[in-house]
C-alpha cells in the first residue's frame, strides 16, 4: 500500500512539472514578445509601405534601434543628417543599465535611442511606451510628442508613466526618445514598445489591464475570504495568507499602478520588497503546515525576511547604488530564490513524510513554482504579451494551491469545530437533565428521611393514648396524622427511563414558561438502540420544539409528542407551534441561534441514516412537525 502510494505521488509531481513546463514553452512561443514573428528594423529602419493594416496589426519595436550613449538629442540635430556622436545599434532588452554599453562605469546617466519608420500614405497607427527610467522625451519628426518628467540634468526630475502616442503620420517618420536616469537600478527603454493600428494597440492595452485587474481582483476575494476565516475562528495560518494576498497585489498590479504618472519613490521599492515578502510568507505559511525541524523553520524564515527588508533597502537607495552592490545583489537575488524553491519542495516532501494532509497539495504548488522557476533562468529571453513573467506566474499558481490547502485545513478545523460544539452542546443537556433528575430525587429522599422521623414521635403519642385507653383520642390523632402527610407523586411519563427521564426534564421547562406540553410515549422499559441515539433523537427534536415555542407569538405555545415502538418499528413524532419564518437551504434547515443549518437537526439525521430509517420534516399552518421511523430488528422482552 505505501508503495502505490509513493508511486501515485511520484507521478503527480511528475505531471505538475511536465503540466507546468508546456505551458511555460507555450507561452515563450506563443506569447513574448522577442518571438514576435513580425518583421523587425534593421540599422534603424524599419519600411512598413509594402505590409498592410491586416498583415501585422500589432508588432513590438525591439530590434534595429539606433542608441546614442551619453547624450540628449532632438530632432534639430538631425537636420544635417545623422550626428557625430558615437552610435550603435542595439535591441531593446539587450541591457537594462547604461554601464552594459560598455562607456561607463557608473549604472547612472543618459541616452537616446532613434528609429526611422516608413508609413503607408492611409493608416491610422498608434505606439505604446512602456515604463521607461527614469525621464524622458519623445519627438515624432520634429514635434515633442510626449515628456514624462525633466531628462535635463541640471533640472531632472523622475517619472514613469505607461503612455500611448497616436500617430497619424505617413511617409517617413522619424522617432527619437531622449532619455535620462539617476535614480532607478534600471536604465532607459528596457521593455520594447508596442506598435500598430490605433484599434490593435488599444485593444492590447485594454486585454493587459483586464488581465491584471481580473487577477488583483480573484486574489482580492481570497484576501476578503482568508480575512474573516482569520478573525471568526482565529486562525492565524489564514491570517498570514491574507498578507500573503496583499503582498502579491503589490507585486502583480504594476499594469495597473503605472497607468498613472508617479515618481520613482516608493513604488518601484515597494514593489521588489512585495516579491521577495511573497517568498516569506510563503515560507512561514508552508512551515506552519508541514512541521519541518525546528531549526529549519528558524533559519528559512530569518533568511527570507532578512532578504525581503535588504530588497527594500536595495530598491529605496537605489539613487546611490554601485555597479558592484547591483551585481552583487542581482547574485544574491538568483541565490535566495533557488534557496527558496528548493526549501518549499523539502518542507512539502517533509510534511507528506509526516503525514500531515495539506503537504500533497502544496507539493504539487510547489513542483509548479519550481518549474516556472527553472524556465525562466532557462528561458531569459522572455517577455510577456499579455500576463506576467515566468516568476509571476509560478507566485500566482503557489498563491492558489496555498489557499486550497488552508481551505481544506480551515474547514477540517471547522467541522472538527463544529463536532465538538455539538458534543458539549450534547452533554450540556445531558448534565442539566441528570442534574434535575438528581434534584428530584433528593427532595424525595429528604422528603422520605423527614416522614421517617416523624413517624417515630406519631406512634409513640398512639401507642400511649392505646395504652391509656383514649381509643377515640387515638383515633383522632390518627386521622388528623393521616390528613397532614403530603406525598409527592411523580408522574412517569414513559417506562423507558433515559426517555422519561429528558421528557421530565422539559416536562418542568415546559411548566415554568406557560407551554403545554403532551405526551403519549408507548415504549417499553427497553429498546434496541443505544442511550446516546435516544439521548440525540429525543433531546435534539424537543429541544427544538420548547425553543420554537419560546420565541413564538402564539397564545398558546404547546408541544405534543407521540412515540411508540410496535411491529419491530420504533415510530417518534414532535409537534410544536411556531411564528418565525423558517428557512432552508438545500433542503437542510438554517438555525436561528447562528449561521448555518442546525447543528441538532443535522445530528438528528445522522442517527436516522445510519439506523435506515426515515424522516420528515412538514410545516402544518402554524405548526410544525417532525416524524421518525426507526427500524429494529431485536426481539423487545
Amino acid at each position: 500500500m505505501m508503495v502505490h502510494r509513493g508511486i501515485r505521488l511520484v507521478f503527480w509531481v511528475i505531471l505538475s512539472f511536465l503540466l507546468s513546463s508546456a505551458v511555460c514553452i507555450t507561452l515563450y512561443f506563443l506569447n513574448n514578445k522577442y518571438t514576435d514573428p513580425a518583421p523587425q528594423a534593421e540599422n534603424g529602419y524599419l519600411d512598413l509601405t509594402q505590409e498592410t493594416e491586416e498583415t501585422y496589426p500589432l508588432r513590438f519595436l525591439r530590434d534595429g534601434w539606433a542608441f546614442y550613449p551619453d547624450t540628449l538629442l532632438g530632432p534639430e540635430d538631425f537636420n544635417d543628417g545623422a550626428p557625430k556622436e558615437y552610435m550603435v545599434y542595439t535591441s531593446i532588452g539587450d541591457f537594462t543599465r547604461f554601464d552594459r554599453m560598455g562607456t561607463r562605469e557608473t549604472p547612472f546617466g543618459c541616452g537616446t535611442w532613434v528609429l526611422d519608420l516608413w508609413l503607408p500614405e492611409t493608416g491610422d497607427y498608434a505606439l505604446e511606451l512602456p515604463e521607461i527610467f527614469s525621464a524622458y522625451r519623445f519627438y515624432v519628426n520634429d514635434r515633442l510628442v510626449l515628456q514624462t518628467g525633466d531628462p535635463d540634468p541640471e533640472t531632472y526630475t523622475p517619472k514613469t508613466q505607461i503612455r500611448t502616442v497616436h500617430l497619424n503620420d505617413s511617409g517617413h517618420v522619424r522617432l527619437i526618445l531622449a532619455v535620462s536616469n539617476y535614480t532607478h537600478f534600471y536604465s532607459g527603454m528596457v521593455y520594447p514598445p508596442a506598435f500598430g493600428t490605433l484599434q490593435a494597440v488599444f485593444h492590447y492595452r485594454i486585454m493587459q489591464s483586464l488581465s491584471a485587474a481580473s487577477w488583483d481582483i480573484f486574489i482580492l476575494i481570497l484576501f476578503g475570504l482568508m480575512l474573516g476565516a482569520a478573525f471568526r475562528m482565529h486562525h492565524t495560518n489564514a491570517l498570514l495568507f491574507a498578507a500573503l494576498c496583499l503582498a502579491a497585489v503589490g507585486y502583480t498590479s504594476y499594469p495597473l499602478i503605472h497607468l498613472f504618472k508617479l515618481s520613482i519613490f516608493p513604488w518601484y521599492g515597494l514593489e521588489i520588497f512585495c516579491g521577495y515578502l511573497l517568498i516569506f510568507l510563503a515560507v512561514t505559511i508552508q512551515n506552519r503546515i508541514c512541521m519541518p525541524p525546528r531549526v529549519c523553520i528558524c533559519v528559512s524564515q530569518t533568511v527570507s525576511l532578512a532578504f525581503s527588508l535588504l530588497a527594500l533597502a536595495y530598491g529605496m537607495l537605489s539613487p546611490v547604488l554601485t555597479v558592484s552592490v547591483m551585481q552583487t545583489f542581482s547574485w544574491f537575488s538568483a541565490a535566495v530564490k533557488l534557496l527558496a524553491t528548493a526549501y518549499l519542495l523539502a518542507a512539502s516532501f517533509w510534511g507528506i513524510f509526516q503525514r500531515h494532509p495539506e503537504s500533497r497539495i502544496l507539493l504539487y504548488g510547489n513542483t509548479a513554482y519550481s518549474a516556472f522557476f527553472l524556465w525562466d533562468r532557462l528561458l531569459p529571453v522572455y517577455e510577456p504579451v499579455y500576463g506576467g513573467w515566468f516568476p509571476e506566474l509560478g507566485i500566482q499558481i503557489l498563491v492558489v494551491f496555498i489557499f486550497c490547502a488552508l481551505a481544506a485545513d480551515i474547514l477540517r478545523a471547522y467541522s472538527f469545530h463544529q463536532s465538538f460544539a455539538e458534543s458539549y452542546r450534547q452533554l450540556s443537556r445531558q448534565l442539566a437533565i441528570q442534574k434535575a433528575h438528581y434534584q428530584e430525587l433528593t427532595s424525595q429522599i429528604e422528603e422520605t428521611v423527614r416522614i421517617r422521623h416523624d413517624q417515630r414521635h406519631h406512634l409513640t403519642v398512639i401507642s400511649t393514648l392505646l395504652e391509656e385507653g383514649r381509643l377515640s383520642q387515638a383515633q383522632k390523632y390518627l386521622s388528623e396524622y393521616q390528613s397532614r402527610l403530603h406525598f409527592k407523586e411523580r408522574t412517569v411519563l414513559c417506562r423507558c427511563l433515559m426517555v422519561d427521564t429528558i421528557l421530565q426534564y422539559y416536562k418542568k421547562l415546559c411548566e415554568q414558561n406557560h407551554i403545554h406540553f403532551t405526551v403519549q410515549a408507548e415504549l417499553p422499559p427497553e429498546l434496541p438502540f443505544s442511550d446516546t441515539d435516544l439521548t440525540i433523537l429525543f433531546g435534539n427534536l424537543v429541544e427544538n420544539a420548547y425553543e420554537a415555542c419560546l420565541s413564538s407569538d402564539s397564545a398558546a405555545p404547546s408541544i405534543h409528542l407521540k412515540t411508540a415502538y410496535e411491529h419491530q418499528k420504533f415510530y417518534l413524532r414532535v409537534e410544536n407551534t411556531f411564528s418565525n419564518k423558517i428557512h432552508t437551504v438545500n433542503g437542510k434547515y438554517l438555525s436561528g441561534k447562528h449561521d448555518g443549518t442546525g447543528i441538532g437537526t443535522e445530528s438528528v439525521r445522522a442517527v436516522v441514516k445510519r439506523l435506515d430509517g426515515q424522516i420528515r420534516f412538514q410545516t402544518l399552518s402554524d405548526h410544525f412537525q417532525v416524524s421518525v421511523i426507526l427500524p429494529a430488528e431485536q426481539k423487545i422482552l
